[in-house]
């Protein structure tokens, strides 16, 4: 009887994440998920839990003086809660990888589709212009530009020039950068940190927490942001 009832206390404090579920909906969507959130609903979900516990014990009286602290009952809930909370966060991970892994094998059979569309093109022109970049005095063809990068108070130009790469850091934001290249269609703002050129784009990888973009073997991949997801699906589906 008492495991029933901690037990069901436990669950009910719990089922309020169902509550914020639907009360908080863009904030707990999965292309916006970080790793921020997932520590801030971990804390609250042994709070919660902690909370029962703790007032369960005193509508029984069962508290000495010495366990009276919510502290104690916190550390409890954690104590018990850690392994199955493991558990279930490893699961939702494992899943998260196979999905992704999964579109990411659709990804790059799309890919390879535009790439051999391409190669059939054969009167087909290359996009065209160069790259709007005020402080910097060399002029970077778009077809030569793989990706700008934001790092602090810079902007990194990272371009493969006769297949030679070569990177140029300017007192920039990258902000201004898309601003200054909004006309040119190749380009993708993939997250917040990085602006790529989707005709450079060589394969697609992913693992538990997300997308990457390989756009040259010699380079790391490129992140792709949860909310920029499903623009990119798109693109790489020949709409843009």
């Amino acid at each position: 009887m008492t495991a029933a009832v901690y037990a069901g206390g436990a669950f009910l404090a719990m089922s309020l994440n169902g509550a914020w579920l639907l009360i908080f909906v863009k904030w707990f969507r999965p292309e916006r998920w970080t790793l921020g959130k997932e520590l801030i609903v971990m804390v609250y979900q042994f709070f919660c839990i902690g909370l029962t516990i703790w007032l369960i014990n005193h509508l029984r009286g069962t508290l000495g003086p010495e366990d009276a602290s919510f502290g104690k009952s916190f550390f409890l809930a954690i104590a018990i809660g850690i392994l199955p909370y493991m558990i279930a966060t490893f699961g939702r991970h494992n899943y998260l990888l196979r999905h992704h892994l999964k579109e990411v094998a659709a990804f790059n059979v799309q890919l390879k589709g535009l790439q051999a569309q391409k190669e059939e093109q054969v009167f087909a022109q290359p996009v065209s212009g160069y790259l709007t970049i005020p402080r910097l005095d060399q002029v970077i063809d778009v077809n030569d530009f793989l990706f700008a990068e934001s790092k602090g108070n810079n902007l990194v130009i990272q371009v493969c020039l006769n297949n030679r790469l070569q990177q140029y850091t300017l007192r920039s934001t990258l902000n201004d950068f898309a601003r200054a290249n909004a006309h040119i269609d190749p380009l993708f703002r993939c997250h917040r940190s990085f602006i790529i050129n989707l005709d450079k784009v060589l394969q697609v990888q992913g693992n538990a927490a997300g997308y990457q973009v390989l756009l040259h073997p010699d380079l790391a991949p490129v992140v792709v942001a949860r909310s920029s997801v499903p623009a990119f699906k798109k693109l790489l589906a020949g709409s843009r």
